[in-house]
């Protein structure tokens, strides 16, 4: 039994392309629904922002805690959300 979904639209959509995440999102039309990432028509959707979360998140770790050593593991390049990732 479940009573709503969140689901990552834009993690399902590398396996789902085009209209078929639209349908997707029908066959659970009975369930409250969340898309993250994607904006689908008639679902409520959130959308993240890759270049200001990753800066606070660094900003964070800097004047926060003192770290001056971070690590970046970078996605695949040409993927919009890595790259912005990569130049915050």
């Amino acid at each position: 039994m479940l009573d709503g979904l969140v689901i990552w639209s834009g993690t399902v959509g590398w396996y789902i392309l085009g209209e078929g995440l639209a349908a997707f999102f029908q066959r659970f039309q009975r369930l409250p629904c969340v898309s993250v990432e994607e904006i689908i028509a008639g679902v409520p959707s959130v959308q993240k922002d890759n270049y200001h979360g990753m800066r606070e998140a660094i900003a964070h770790l800097i004047e926060v805690h003192g770290y001056r050593r971070i690590a970046f593991l970078r996605g695949p390049e040409g993927v919009l959300w890595a790259e912005e990732r990569y130049r915050a």
